[in-house]
């Protein structure tokens, strides 16, 4: 109480923590919710490998093998990164649990880049810019769609935008050795 009767006043209320504290929950909802989206279109969706996706199964299945290596059997049409991706699962599971856990791994991918998109928003303008690209990439059609198909977007885009929050990184503060890290996310793109 002061002099005059009336209440003292409070002292000021911290709402930088409180407001962090709500768009790590609200990311983390948007994150979650992203990857259930992907995961329930995965589940529904059995993709019959045609066109591009044919190419990457057959790098994966039969051009990617010791035997071919050296070989004009082995000769890749596409950069074998993706096909590297589906290959790795192939190496330890039987080919149709293989292909079903490429595509949750691939709806686990796109969660992951809405956080990504979320990062580049935040750094490049603010917080909320950072949370509608990540509102906005979690239900954009064509991202949950790429989920359960074998293509090389869903490998190809988390990795460009990890390059990219990369090269912000080092733009800011310089080091040859950040540099060298985005470039080689870049490679991986």
């Amino acid at each position: 109480m002061t002099d005059a009767g009336e209440a003292a006043p409070s002292p000021p209320v911290d709402r930088g923590s409180t407001t962090a504290i709500r768009f790590r929950f609200a990311l983390g909802l948007t994150v979650l919710v992203a990857f259930v989206v992907r995961l329930l279109h995965v589940l529904s969706y059995d993709p019959w490998p045609t066109s591009d996706m044919a190419v990457f199964v057959d790098m994966a299945t039969r051009r990617l093998t010791l035997p071919t290596l050296f070989s004009p059997q082995g000769v890749c049409l596409y950069p074998p990164g993706y096909a590297l991706f589906l290959k790795a699962f192939l190496l330890v599971l039987e080919p149709f649990a293989a292909f079903a856990a490429v595509r949750i791994a691939q709806a686990l991918l796109g969660a992951v880049t809405c956080w990504l998109v979320y990062r580049a928003g935040r750094r490049l303008h603010s917080r909320r810019a950072g949370l509608a690209g990540a509102l906005i990439t979690c239900f954009f059609q064509h991202f949950v769609f790429y989920s359960s198909v074998y293509m090389s977007e869903n490998l190809f885009i988390p990795c460009f935008l990890a390059a990219f929050l990369a090269f912000l990184r080092a733009m800011q503060r310089g080091g040859a050795r950040r540099l060298y890290v985005a470039r080689v996310l870049a490679g991986a793109a």
